[in-house]
Protein backbone atom coordinates (compact mmCIF):
# COMPACT_ATOMS: atom_id res chain seq x y z
CA UNK A 1 0.00 0.00 0.00
CA UNK A 2 1.02 3.15 -0.58
CA UNK A 3 0.24 6.51 0.97
CA UNK A 4 0.72 9.74 -0.17
CA UNK A 5 1.11 13.11 2.43
CA UNK A 6 0.20 16.27 0.15
CA UNK A 7 1.66 19.90 1.67
CA UNK A 8 -1.25 22.32 3.17
CA UNK A 9 0.06 24.85 0.92
CA UNK A 10 -2.46 27.68 -0.31
CA UNK A 11 -2.29 30.08 -3.84
CA UNK A 12 -2.56 33.56 -3.48
CA UNK A 13 -3.90 34.40 -6.74
CA UNK A 14 -6.89 36.87 -5.11
CA UNK A 15 -10.07 36.63 -4.15
CA UNK A 16 -11.85 35.52 -1.05
CA UNK A 17 -9.86 32.95 1.27
CA UNK A 18 -11.98 30.44 0.43
CA UNK A 19 -11.09 30.45 -3.13
CA UNK A 20 -7.45 31.12 -2.84
CA UNK A 21 -7.45 27.85 -0.39
CA UNK A 22 -7.04 24.45 -1.82
CA UNK A 23 -8.81 21.43 -0.63
CA UNK A 24 -7.07 18.47 -0.22
CA UNK A 25 -9.34 16.31 1.02
CA UNK A 26 -10.15 14.65 -2.12
CA UNK A 27 -7.92 13.45 -4.75
CA UNK A 28 -8.43 15.47 -8.17
CA UNK A 29 -6.31 14.85 -11.23
CA UNK A 30 -3.65 17.03 -10.41
CA UNK A 31 -2.64 15.13 -7.06
CA UNK A 32 -3.31 11.77 -9.05
CA UNK A 33 -0.63 13.09 -11.05
CA UNK A 34 1.69 14.57 -8.57
CA UNK A 35 1.09 11.18 -6.69
CA UNK A 36 2.80 9.21 -10.02
CA UNK A 37 5.40 11.92 -10.54
CA UNK A 38 6.47 11.94 -7.13
CA UNK A 39 6.75 8.47 -6.68
CA UNK A 40 8.96 8.20 -9.54
CA UNK A 41 11.32 10.98 -8.23
CA UNK A 42 11.74 9.19 -4.86
CA UNK A 43 11.81 5.30 -6.27
CA UNK A 44 14.08 5.26 -9.14
CA UNK A 45 13.85 1.33 -9.33
CA UNK A 46 10.21 1.52 -9.62
CA UNK A 47 10.48 3.87 -12.81
CA UNK A 48 10.29 0.95 -15.35
CA UNK A 49 8.17 -1.23 -13.82
CA UNK A 50 5.38 1.74 -13.19
CA UNK A 51 2.92 2.46 -16.47
CA UNK A 52 2.80 5.65 -16.73
CA UNK A 53 -0.80 6.16 -17.89
CA UNK A 54 -1.17 9.49 -16.90
CA UNK A 55 2.00 11.52 -17.05
CA UNK A 56 3.30 10.02 -20.27
CA UNK A 57 0.27 11.97 -21.81
CA UNK A 58 1.68 15.09 -20.54
CA UNK A 59 4.21 17.29 -22.55
CA UNK A 60 5.13 19.81 -20.21
CA UNK A 61 7.56 18.56 -17.65
CA UNK A 62 7.33 22.24 -15.83
CA UNK A 63 4.10 21.62 -14.66
CA UNK A 64 4.79 18.01 -13.69
CA UNK A 65 7.62 19.43 -11.37
CA UNK A 66 5.10 21.93 -10.28
CA UNK A 67 2.43 19.15 -9.09
CA UNK A 68 5.36 16.87 -7.72
CA UNK A 69 6.24 19.74 -5.23
CA UNK A 70 2.98 19.13 -3.58
CA UNK A 71 3.67 15.97 -2.21
CA UNK A 72 5.67 16.21 0.97
CA UNK A 73 6.10 12.80 1.41
CA UNK A 74 5.29 9.37 0.21
CA UNK A 75 5.06 6.00 2.31
CA UNK A 76 5.05 2.48 0.78
CA UNK A 77 4.19 -0.23 3.20
CA UNK A 78 4.67 -4.04 1.72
Amino acid sequence: MITYTFSARTTSIGGSQARRRKSYNRLNVEQAIACYVRFILLHQEAFNKLKLLAVSNLSNSSFILFLAKNISSVQINN
